[in-house]
């Protein structure tokens, strides 16, 4: 059975309308963004949650190497000031 699309005043096969006037195939293509999409939001989602873990890590292994020079400079003056007493 054939009938007239609203949006283009042609001619079409009933198989390729919904009962709505949409195109079947427009629909599809529609689902198959969506899926695309949501999978390319989950794999975004994963590259940030590796850059902040190594973003983490690299600060964590600064401050110890911050910590372990402060540690020695402040040995170093303490050194001194016994120096400065005896």
């Amino acid at each position: 059975m054939r009938r007239v699309c609203r949006l283009t005043s042609r001619i079409v096969c009933r198989g390729l309308l919904n009962d709505r006037g949409e195109l079947i195939v427009l629909k599809r293509l529609k689902k198959q963004v969506r899926r695309t999409n949501h999978r390319l939001r989950g794999s975004i989602f994963v590259e940030y949650i590796l850059l902040v873990t190594l973003v983490g890590i690299g600060i964590i292994a600064g401050l110890a190497t911050v910590r372990n020079a402060l540690v020695n400079e402040l040995f170093d003056l303490a050194n001194a000031i016994n120096a400065i007493n005896c």
